[in-house]
């Protein structure tokens, strides 16, 4: 591991600036997508390992009560830990580059149109390097496991989202972003 990837990783936090410009001729990612991808991972793990499960059922369940009862029991049958747990590492390992790399083709179409040549390999190592503060919430995810005694819910986990820091709403709770 290069001491200059993770030097750049602490002045992401502290002078930024310097950062990404270091990052111009370098912009190699891989430091930060593997501790952003096994950090998730690791913090969903500990979840799914630590959480009241039934409770999480009937939790996720409760908040479908239009649902028919033969379709909530087929969705309980589906809901087991291992299968929550190992579909959402999996996604975790498979969907983030995935995001990132589509953040890196929008970021280079959008330089291309607004006639800049970088490539888009930088674009994509950008889009990582931008995302290193998310870093931050996994602490907090971990504090909120630690001291939610296994009933704490995935929509309370992060505790840096707009619900957790402004209205609280629980899962059932009606969307309030409808556009017509």
């Amino acid at each position: 591991m290069s001491s200059n990837a993770i030097s750049t990783l602490a002045k992401v936090f502290y002078e930024p600036k310097s950062a990404f410009e270091s990052l111009k001729e370098k912009p190699a990612a891989w430091l930060p997508l593997a501790l952003i991808i096994l950090g998730t991972m690791m913090v969903f793990y500990w979840y799914y390992a630590t959480v009241d499960f039934p409770w999480l059922v009937d939790h996720t369940l409760s908040a479908q009560p239009d649902l028919k009862p033969d379709a909530k029991a087929a969705m309980a049958g589906f809901m087991t830990k291992n299968t929550m747990m190992y579909s959402t590492l999996g996604g975790l390992l498979i969907a983030t580059p995935i995001v990132f790399a589509l953040f890196g083709l929008y970021y280079w179409l959008a330089a291309k149109v607004m006639g800049s040549e970088i490539g888009y390999g930088k674009w994509f190592h950008f889009a990582i390097w931008i995302s290193v503060p998310t870093l931050l919430g996994l602490p907090l995810m971990a504090l909120q496991i630690a001291t939610g005694h296994g009933q704490i819910s995935t929509e309370d986990l992060n505790m840096l989202s707009m619900n957790y820091l402004t209205v609280h709403a629980p899962l059932d709770a009606p969307c309030v972003w409808h556009i017509k």
